[in-house]
């Protein structure tokens, strides 16, 4: 151990992949005339084969002292601190299918499978934790890949990846600060995100989609929690993306979704654009960001004041406004439930308020000339009051109505219910629309 009390890592963990690669042997096949030769590491090397049980070995052994290291440590070092499994040919045998325990939890340290070929018949990455970054770059999956509820703690990359065969994410999770990266892969079938969970928008530019979006039941970070400002703008063209994938396929469900999580990642980043760095460099000291930002005190003191700058937003707050308010009642125009809970609620609250009104103040209501001393309603004129207003707005303005409010608080309160319970009709009738309308 060191001065700063690190245990011996940095050559336990190079040495370990070194003489894992030099034990391997140059895979051979009869399907291409020449070796495929790869720059790896600065160096040509061919590719090299290796059974799923060494891999296996080498990878446990890996994580063991990877795990035992300070976490400071492992930031530190974390360029040169992965398990090397780059441009691997990986197969496994009748022997090893019988050997290896496939139900058992398996935990990766930060690997790299880049420029790989994976030619296994066992579901190795369903259930696995890997607990660092992970690449699998131009690797090609010769086999159907299953990483059902697999969860990726650190940053997950599939750029150029090839799917031979079906994919399935089912119920994986996705913790890593940047994207999750699927672009430019080739998918030759199917690819299925049901029931996984995104902290971060996944980027799928240059992927087509052989089927419909696979993102049932999915779940993401829909209020854009913990995320700094440059992290949602690059959320919001991640979303926008889908959206559009989406809209070609006339999948509305997903469009719908995806457009929620545009216009709401929007909605944030606008706020934070409040308080605009001139130099991205500073606002990473910072630590902190948009609004956030006026809470630091750092930030008004003389010498920082030369990196910031106010943002014009006067003449955006209204659309900031109707976007807030269309996103509480219906998720913008997602959600009709939502919308119809909120038109029953606000004329219930209502109907409460003229109730507490006319407790204190018993002539609050009058009834007009018209024979009304049968109706049974007038034993309780805040209802009637209430269903009037809702099914015709006007009444309290007009000369032909029934029931008059006698206290000026209560005209106040049926002009904002007027006002309100409209609002809410059009939203509702908008999200109905969305919701029901065909492709």
């Amino acid at each position: 151990m060191d001065e700063n009390n690190y245990i011996s890592g940095p050559d336990r963990l190079q040495q370990l992949n070194s003489d894992f690669i030099s034990s391997l042997k140059e895979w051979s096949t009869e399907d291409i005339e020449q070796e495929p030769k790869l720059h790896i590491g600065g160096q040509e090397r061919p590719i090299l084969s290796v059974s799923i049980t060494k891999l296996i070995s080498h990878i446990n052994k890996f994580t063991s002292i990877w795990k035992s290291i300070p976490k400071e440590q492992k930031q530190e070092f974390r360029g040169i601190w992965y398990i090397d499994c780059r441009g691997l040919y990986i197969e496994s045998s009748l022997d090893d299918v019988l050997s290896m325990n496939i139900d058992s939890l398996l935990e990766f340290a930060p690997i790299q499978f880049d420029h790989s070929i994976v030619d296994i018949g066992l579901p190795l990455f369903a259930t696995t934790r890997f607990l660092g970054d992970t690449s699998f770059y131009n690797v090609k999956f010769k086999r159907e890949m299953r990483f059902d509820h697999t969860v990726f703690v650190g940053n997950v990359n599939f750029d150029r990846a090839i799917f031979s065969r079906n994919a399935s994410f089912i119920n994986c999770d996705f913790r890593g600060i940047n994207n999750p990266s699927f672009q430019q892969v080739d998918l030759s079938k199917s690819i299925d995100f049901t029931k996984a969970k995104f902290n971060r928008a996944p980027v799928f530019y240059g992927t087509e989609f052989k089927a419909s979006l696979p993102f049932n039941e999915a779940t993401f970070n829909k209020n854009a929690k913990n995320l700094f400002q440059k992290d949602m703008h690059c959320d919001i063209q991640a979303w926008r993306a889908l959206k559009n994938i989406a809209s070609a396929q006339k999948n509305q469900h997903d469009e719908a979704v995806f457009f929620t999580l545009e216009q709401r990642y929007y909605r944030k980043a606008y706020l934070a654009l409040r308080l605009v760095w001139q130099k991205e460099l500073f606002r990473a000291q910072q630590g902190r960001q948009g609004l956030g930002d006026l809470l630091v005190l750092d930030t008004w003191h003389p010498s920082s004041l030369k990196y910031w700058k106010f943002c014009d937003v006067r003449w955006k707050s209204i659309e900031w406004f109707i976007s807030w308010l269309y996103d509480l009642i219906s998720e913008y125009g997602r959600n009709p439930n939502q919308a119809i809970g909120w038109l029953f609620g606000l004329n219930i609250l209502f109907l409460l308020l003229y109730k507490t009104i006319l407790i204190m103040s018993p002539s609050a209501f009058y009834f007009s000339d018209i024979s009304t001393h049968d109706l049974p309603l007038k034993q309780h004129p805040a209802l009637f009051f209430t269903l009037q207003n809702l099914f015709n707005p006007g009444a309290a303005f007009s000369f032909k109505t029934v029931i008059y409010p006698n206290n000026i608080l209560v005209l106040f309160l049926s002009i904002f219910q007027f006002i309100g319970t409209n609002l809410v009709l059009i939203l509702t009738a908008l999200s109905l629309r969305n919701r029901f309308q065909k492709s």
